[in-house]
Order: structure tokens, then sequence, then C-alpha cells
């Protein structure tokens, strides 16, 4: 028996066993895309959620945290007790002249952009990534900094913070009370 495509076409919409014929392959290839669709939407999600540009932008500042991190733990002991005070110096000396240069160059920047406004577009561009460098790398040295001061040290300092007075009193005097052996 042959049928062409009218015929075929004619029998599924006119007859109750084309019609039933229709909605079961409709169904099995609905199911079929949805059951794609939602693979496809996990897989995504779940490659965004990996190597999203938020995670790879923060990853250099959660990296450079459990570094100072680690190497706190690591060199806190007794045989490096006076090279890790001097670590944490060099790391804080970084930090300030990272400040520095990033003051230097968003001065520059605006200076630049008052003076020339927008004549100077490549000059201007230049001033603005190399800010945005030393921005970024002043960032990274602080959060790096502020890992490598242990958590007992923070609890101590938030309390004697609390302890000392927030105005200036000329009665008051401060004073520094030794701990107990």
């Amino acid at each position: 028996m042959d049928f062409t495509l009218e015929q075929f076409t004619e029998f599924l919409l006119t007859t109750i066993l084309g019609v039933i014929l229709l909605g079961a392959v409709g169904s099995i290839l609905g199911g079929l895309l949805v059951f794609l669709v939602k693979k496809i939407f996990v897989l995504s999600v779940e490659r965004i959620r990996k190597y999203s540009p938020a995670n790879r932008m923060l990853f250099p500042l959660k990296r450079s945290y459990f570094t100072a991190i680690q190497l706190r733990t690591e060199y806190v002991t007794e045989a490096y007790e006076f090279e890790y005070p001097l670590y944490v110096v060099k790391k804080l000396i970084i930090f300030a002249l990272d400040a520095v240069i990033f003051i230097c160059f968003a001065l520059l920047t605006a200076i630049v952009s008052i003076i020339y406004g927008l004549d100077r577009p490549i000059l201007l561009s230049y001033l603005i990534s190399f800010m945005l460098f030393f921005f970024w790398k002043m960032l990274k040295t602080a959060v790096h900094s502020s890992a490598l001061v242990g958590e007992n040290v923070r609890i101590s300092a938030h309390k004697i913070d609390g302890k000392t007075p927030k105005k200036y009193c000329p009665k008051e005097r401060l004073s520094i009370k030794n701990k107990p052996n």
C-alpha cells in the first residue's frame, strides 16, 4: 500500500487512530524534548556557577586570603618567631606602596581628564587601566595582609577597642594594663 503525503496527512488528522498516533508520537517527542532541555539547563547552570566571571575575578582574592592563613598556621611557631613579623611588615609596606601608587594614578587620571577632557582618549585609557591595575593589586595585598593576623588577635583588639574611650576627655588617661602571668 503506497501512501502519498497528502493521504498520510489526511489519515492522521481525520481518523481516530491517526489522532491517537499523533498524540502518542507528540507526547514521546515532547517528553524527550523536556528531558533534554532540563539536562542542558542543569549543565549550563552548573557551568555558569563554576566558571562565572565573578568567581574568576574573586579567585585571586580568595587565593591570597587562604595562602596567608596557611602561612600563619604553619610559620607561627617558635622556630620562625622573628621571620613571621618581618613578613607581615613587608606585606604592609607593599600595601602602603600599592596604595600610594594607586592614589598617584588616580590623581594623574583626574588631572588629565580635567585638562584634556576626552581629547586624548588613548592617554586617558592607559591611565585608567594602570589605576585599575594598582587598585586590584592593592586590594589583593590588603586581603592577604588582613588574613595574616589571627582570629584571637582580632578578638583581643576588638575587646581592647571596646574598653578604650571613643572621645577625648582630659580627665581620663589611657593606660596599658599588663596581663597577669
